[in-house]
């Protein structure tokens, strides 16, 4: 149930990628442990394997930025530094191969981790990802009524080994998100941690809480029936 850690800093994301597939296929082959990567990457677009290149607004010429097609699920989003990438290698428990559970699980990291910084995250009933409210109503939210978008999640899995992961918003830069239509959501907006927290925030201290929380997170997961 514990995993190791990788934090690899900022990191090209086709460099990344490659790197990330190598320690799926050793995890898959049972030669290495459950690894989380933290990075950061320079700016890039990504599109997963439902995603259109419809959402992207701006001619891809005309950006400056990359644009990658990866098979993660979900649609395009932005990734830039300052903004957590997070990426678990986890091998799901035999007991436990259940995705939808393991993606909430995720979703849950990053909400209690934003929550210790005094931000106010929720969850939306169909939209996956967590989203900062301004109101102190539920924590489940049966539909968006204009919460914004602190974290975007887009899994992928290979023998019940978990891939790609979650981005969450720290400090980084929100203007490349007006280039697209956030996960392909028109009229959804970002937010950043740093924008919504109760107290300081840096991309240093939430790394830690956000490990702390997966560790727990994990460990339930791992052991619930």
């Amino acid at each position: 149930m514990r995993f190791e850690v990788q934090d690899w800093g900022l990191c090209d994301y086709s460099d990344a990628l490659a790197r990330q597939h190598a320690i799926l296929d050793a995890r898959i082959h049972g030669t290495c442990n459950d690894t989380l990567i933290l990075v950061e990457h320079p700016p890039v677009f990504t599109i997963g394997r439902q995603g259109s290149l419809a959402n992207l607004l701006v001619p891809p010429q005309q950006l400056h930025i990359p644009v990658v097609r990866v098979e993660r699920g979900g649609d395009i989003t932005f990734h830039g530094p300052g903004q957590l990438v997070a990426y678990p290698i986890f091998a799901l428990p035999t007991r436990r191969r259940n995705v939808r559970s393991f993606l909430r699980m995720l979703e849950n990291t990053v909400a209690i981790a934003c929550a210790s910084f005094g931000a106010n995250p929720v969850l939306i009933n169909g939209l996956t990802g967590v989203w900062i409210a301004t109101d102190q109503g539920p924590y489940q939210r049966h539909s968006w009524l204009g919460e914004r978008k602190i974290a975007s999640l887009g899994c992928a899995f290979k023998h019940w080994v978990c891939y790609h992961g979650v981005s969450v918003n720290v400090e980084n830069d929100l203007t490349p998100f007006s280039f697209i239509h956030l996960c392909g959501l028109p009229g959804k907006q970002p937010i950043a941690l740093k924008d919504c927290a109760t107290r300081p925030v840096s991309l240093a201290s939430f790394k830690s809480v956000f490990v702390q929380t997966l560790e727990k997170q994990w460990h339930d997961f791992c052991t619930s029936n």
